[in-house]
């Protein structure tokens, strides 16, 4: 997943780099400025990489600038940026979409109207408020969402929305995404390294396993690693075999 690198095609091709030596990552979300007049251009220099599945640009946007991520709370009606979008569908590819509750219903109208385009909400919509009346919004507007047929949900940066989780507070995020969505539509992440800073993997992993321990072995199987290989087409490029554990060099960003 890309990560906001200051040159997203340098991003993606020493990812790439590190996925031919290494066999993973098996496959990559970049980053492309889908309202810039260059869109088309990115996506083509970032499709010409094997390991490239889909596109990512944060739109989250907030009133409160502690919050926000972007400084304009428009962007998925820009003219510009759809176009952007539309291009995304057209080179074969996905969209990881990141928005926050407020802006659920506005997403789902946009996944209505690129409906032959592969989406996923992550971070399971980013529910950054976390009391009773907010959570019955968030699963209200996830569910309007989740009716657009070609939607799929990432369940992931619980610890970036609640720094000090425990399993009772992130239990109904978790239970209500995969009630809403269904397991074969959900996928669960770690969010690392960035979540690393609220807990380690295997706290989170075992938080996943036990708030899932009610459901049938494939359902589990489709939440940890199922939904993830079929939505970014993982079996396209299985993973390969490590060739040692020397580190891979960054390509020349001049190049």
């Amino acid at each position: 997943m890309e990560n906001g690198a200051a040159d997203p095609l340098w991003e993606s091709r020493w990812v790439n780099t590190v996925s031919a030596a290494r066999g993973i990552p098996t496959v990559q979300v970049v980053k492309v400025d889908l309202a810039s007049p260059t869109a088309q251009e990115q996506l083509a220099a970032h499709t010409a990489l094997p390991t490239v599945r889909g596109v990512r640009d944060i739109l989250n946007w907030h009133p409160d600038p502690l919050y926000t991520h972007r400084n304009r709370a428009d962007l998925m009606t820009d003219p510009a940026w759809r176009a952007g979008l539309a291009a995304v569908a057209e080179a074969g590819l996905s969209f990881d979409l990141q928005v926050f509750p407020s802006q659920l219903q506005a997403a789902a109208a946009l996944a209505a109207d690129h409906g032959d385009l592969p989406i996923v909400l992550d971070h399971a919509g980013m529910p950054i408020e976390r009391d009773r009346g907010a959570l019955d919004r968030w699963k209200r507007d996830l569910t309007v969402f989740a009716a657009e047929p070609r939607t799929t949900v990432k369940i992931s940066a619980l610890g970036t929305n609640d720094h000090r989780w425990s399993l009772d507070s992130i239990r109904r995020v978790v239970l209500d995404t995969i009630d809403v969505f269904g397991p074969s539509r959900c996928m669960v992440g770690s969010n690392f390294p960035v979540d690393g800073l609220y807990s380690t993997f295997d706290a989170l992993y075992s938080a996943f396993m036990e708030l899932t321990s009610r459901f049938e072995p494939g359902e589990r199987a489709d939440l940890f690693a199922g939904t993830a290989r079929r939505f970014y087409r993982m079996a396209d490029r299985p993973a390969g075999t490590s060739v040692g554990e020397d580190a891979v060099p960054a390509p020349d960003p001049t190049r």
